[in-house]
């Protein structure tokens, strides 16, 4: 089951947020950030039931090599991506997002 996916309004801001400390840091670990974004959005729209449920019906993706999450909903018709969250921070500034 393959699915549209769409993104909360705040979702892509703190994907580039976290892109760009990244590559304050150094370049290519910016781009290595955006691979395993890339790959675990790939993933979503593949396989939206494929990653477990972290809160209530949302699903949680990790981004393999950072400390990020992409947090999500399967809804009727689409996947909606909820937050792009560090693992450190706490998870109340997402899980009201519809």
């Amino acid at each position: 089951m393959s699915l549209p996916f769409d993104f909360n309004p705040h979702a892509p801001g703190e994907l580039q947020a976290a892109y760009e400390w990244y590559d304050r840091l150094r370049p290519d670990l910016a781009d290595a950030f955006a691979a395993s974004a890339d790959r675990a959005f790939d993933a979503i729209t593949a396989n939206p039931l494929g990653f477990g449920a972290a809160y209530l019906d949302i699903r949680a993706a990790p981004l393999a090599g950072f400390p990020y999450v992409v947090y999500y909903r399967v809804l009727r018709n689409r996947v909606r991506d909820l937050a792009v969250h560090h693992t450190s921070r706490d998870p109340a500034a997402w899980q009201s997002r519809k």
